[in-house]
């Protein structure tokens, strides 16, 4: 199993993108997961699927992969798709969890 992290921001705010990083890997560090690579898409939206770290991101990433995100709308605005990306993949939404 691999580990990735994902940002995404639709203005090209590098700060926001730099949070959303840093918050995912204080995540992985806790837990013990290696980060294999970090995907970016900054200045594009959540609702259009072609966005180049997005698709790099899907192409990489295996079956049963994980892949962490600090907002589940910066994977996708599709909340339909997002369940549908948790069947292939082990999704950690740092929004949607405890920590």
């Amino acid at each position: 199993m691999k580990y990735y992290v994902y940002a995404r921001s639709a203005m090209q705010f590098p700060d926001a993108i730099i949070a959303q990083v840093k918050k995912c890997m204080q995540y992985a560090n806790e837990k013990g997961f290696l980060i294999e690579e970090v995907f970016i898409d900054d200045g594009f939206s959540g609702l259009d699927d072609d966005r180049p770290g997005y698709k790099k991101l899907l192409k990489t990433a295996l079956n049963g992969d994980t892949i962490i995100v600090a907002l589940a709308g910066s994977l996708t605005r599709d909340f339909a798709k997002v369940s549908e990306l948790g069947n292939r993949y082990s999704l950690v939404l740092l929004d949607k969890i405890a920590l």
